[in-house]
């Protein structure tokens, strides 16, 4: 398990490597003539950049190394971001993810793929299937948690970042209602946000009046963005800031 551990220190936090190094080598023992995992293994699929929008999965894809019971285990990397998305045998090949191990949200990100070897078959170092083999976890990040604005202060900026491989229609709206029933948002600002190879960053005034014209009254709001994904096949929305407005 040591060698394990050690190798997954490069790609996952401590305790993360740790527990996976425990769980891959679990009641372990290498058998005979067990191949070199690490030497053989390789993904066919995706061919380069693939986008990951939420509700959605990416699916990876090897030819299966048989004659071992080794695993790898799958992680995104984004600068000195580790997120793990879950782990397979080396002889199914294929392996499916939406989510992060616990099953949160991957944050929006350009990552690399790698991946480390476990089980019965230990290798070093980890798989890194390059840098034209990118995952874009397509979506919206806010710069902000918390606003107040006044309408002597429109227009006001809305600052936030988008990841997006391919294009979406982006609707930004004010809800007096975050969390509750749906259907009384108000939107102020509308875009299209192409697809890009980098994260960007964007500016969307609110001006305190609808996209309609229609004065938005006074109140404490959640801010959202709407993303229309896929041509319009798919919508999610992204909770941002409170905001408290004063007209």
């Amino acid at each position: 398990m040591g060698r394990l551990a050690a190798l997954l220190g490069l790609t996952l936090a401590p305790a993360i490597a740790s527990a996976l190094a425990s769980a891959l080598t679990a009641g372990c023992t290498t058998p005979a003539g067990c191949p070199d995992v690490a030497a053989s293994f390789a993904l066919t699929a995706p061919g380069g950049a693939t986008e990951l929008v939420p509700g959605s999965t990416v699916r990876l894809t090897w030819e299966p190394i048989t004659g071992t019971s080794a695993v790898v285990a799958f992680v995104l990397v984004d600068g000195d971001e580790r997120i793990p998305t879950g782990t397979a045998e080396v002889s199914a090949g294929m392996h499916e993810f939406s989510t992060t191990n616990s099953g949160a949200p991957i944050a929006p990100g350009v990552y690399r793929i790698q991946g480390a070897f476990g089980g019965c078959a230990l290798s070093e170092p980890a798989y890194d299937a390059g840098a034209l083999r990118l995952v874009f976890a397509q979506g919206v990040t806010f710069a902000d948690t918390s606003l107040t604005i006044t309408g002597a202060q429109t227009p006001r900026d809305i600052a936030f970042t988008t990841v997006s491989l391919s294009s979406f229609e982006l609707e930004l709206l004010v809800d007096p209602t975050p969390g509750g029933a749906a259907g009384d948002e108000l939107v102020f600002a509308t875009g299209t946000v192409p697809g890009e190879l980098v994260a960007m960053n964007r500016r969307y005034a609110f001006t305190g009046t609808t996209t309609t014209s229609t004065a938005i009254p006074a109140g404490t709001y959640g801010v959202v963005a709407r993303v229309h994904a896929r041509n319009g096949t798919l919508t999610y929305d992204v909770p941002g800031p409170q905001l408290t407005w004063t007209p």
